[in-house]
């Protein structure tokens, strides 16, 4: 069969279902490209608070010739339990034994060693915490998360940072459920602005110009028309 033989809607159909996928391909790829770039920015929220949260413990830290260590311990503790960021940021402390010294969500745990504490899948993350700060001082954990604001196990990503002088471990993290909420609202609306933009006009155009002109509809006729 002779391609000039095949009817102009024919062609127009297919013209448009390959522009429709090519567009999907795209998107696609842009999509990935906007949930690492979501997921990284949590990720350094999160990290940036754990640095705000490190320099509220030096200052305490700073004080202590003045007001006494076991003070300026208590008086740290006191303030990383009340201080929150985002919708729902906290920040706990443990040591390098991964003993809980704070954690404004699970004060019944405080004091409590945590080395055999393991999350949903049963990996131990206090140890991996205690672990990442003894080899870098500071970094990411990731892990699955179990506790009073979650009704089932999430994936969460955690920063932790160690405060040398009194061997405690601060942290802070985010629910992977967080940023997936954001790309998924994010995705809605860009997919309704551009199914009606680009997907839907081209085939209105297509159908218009083939209800208005009989020969196109008979493969009779040539023409151009702009997507």
């Amino acid at each position: 069969m002779k391609l000039s033989s095949i009817k102009v809607s024919y062609k127009l159909w297919g013209l448009i279902s390959t522009l429709v996928t090519l567009l999907i391909v795209f998107s696609a790829i842009a999509y990935s490209e906007l949930h690492s770039e979501l997921l990284n920015a949590r990720q350094l929220q999160v990290k940036e608070q754990v640095d705000s949260a490190y320099s509220l413990v030096k200052y305490y830290g700073d004080q202590a010739s003045v007001i006494g260590e076991d003070k300026a311990k208590q008086s740290a503790l006191a303030a990383l339990s009340a201080l929150r960021f985002g919708d729902d940021g906290y920040f706990w402390v443990n040591d390098m034994q991964t003993k809980l010294l704070m954690h404004p969500y699970k004060p019944q745990d405080e004091g409590k060693n945590m080395a055999d504490v393991t999350d949903a899948n049963g990996f131990t993350h206090w140890q991996a915490m205690v672990a990442e700060v003894k080899k870098h001082g500071e970094g990411y954990v990731e892990y699955a998360y179990k506790g009073p604001q979650v009704s089932h196990s999430e994936d969460k990503v955690s920063y932790v940072k160690g405060y040398q002088p009194w061997g405690w471990v601060i942290g802070s993290g985010v629910l992977y459920s967080s940023v997936t909420d954001i790309f998924w609202a994010t995705i809605k609306q860009s997919a309704s602005i551009e199914t009606h933009s680009n997907i839907n006009r081209p085939y209105q155009q297509c159908n218009h110009c083939s209800q208005h002109h009989p020969s196109i509809k008979n493969g009779n006729r040539t023409f151009t028309t702009h997507l």
